[in-house]
């Protein structure tokens, strides 16, 4: 065998060699970033004994970076859901069926609710521009941020959705009173179909007048 042959060998192993220590590092990498940054930094913070306080304690912030009342949808039917604005392939895919949705109950009084499960990087400006991309009305289409202990008591306590950056394929459907109705996987046709349903039996029954 020449010596070129041989050096040509050797390098060849050296790369291999270096490669695979790479993609072992990457992979070890990935495996401490899901295990501590997406299952536990979230909620790092939250004490997960105390109760969800009501809703219209909570302190939210909208795309618009204003702190958002709770209270403003009240005597509204929501469709609320989570995600974060870095993932290109699950969420995505999610907000895009939300506004299909959206299009489809355009003749309904139906507020959809987006939040963050990643306030430290989805700032309102970041919000914005997802919205924007989105085509999301802002009347109709709310994109929510804030403090992760309010995030947590908003998704764990109120829409039963986990406040981590695991996926969810629920739309949960929150009724005229603020109460959790049910949660529909957006993935399902059938039940998508049930969702539609849902939202217009809850519109078209009378409105309660306050006591």
């Amino acid at each position: 065998m020449s010596n070129l042959v041989k050096g040509w060998l050797t390098l060849l192993l050296l790369l291999l060699a270096a490669y695979g220590s790479y993609t072992i590092w990457r992979v070890s990498k990935a495996a401490a970033f899901t295990a501590g940054d997406e299952g536990q930094t979230a909620i790092a913070t939250v004490d997960a004994t105390k109760p969800a306080r009501r809703l219209e304690e909570l302190k939210l912030i909208e795309r618009d970076g204003k702190p958002f009342d709770m209270r403003r949808l009240e005597g509204r039917i929501w469709v609320a859901s989570t995600f974060f604005a870095s993932c290109p392939g699950f969420c995505l895919t999610m907000n895009q069926k939300v506004a299909a949705i959206a299009k489809e109950l355009a003749d309904t009084d139906v507020t959809f609710v987006s939040v963050t499960v990643d306030p430290a990087n989805d700032t309102p400006q970041v919000l914005a521009d997802y919205a924007k991309e989105r085509g999301a009305d802002p009347h109709h289409w709310l994109f929510l941020t804030g403090d992760m202990v309010d995030i947590h008591d908003l998704c764990e306590g109120h829409l039963k959705l986990p406040a981590t950056k695991t996926h969810s394929d629920k739309l949960v459907v929150i009724g005229r009173d603020g109460r959790f109705v049910k949660g529909y996987t957006y993935s399902d046709p059938r039940q998508l179909d049930s969702l539609l349903a849902k939202v217009r039996e809850l519109d078209a029954a009378p409105v309660k007048e306050a006591p």
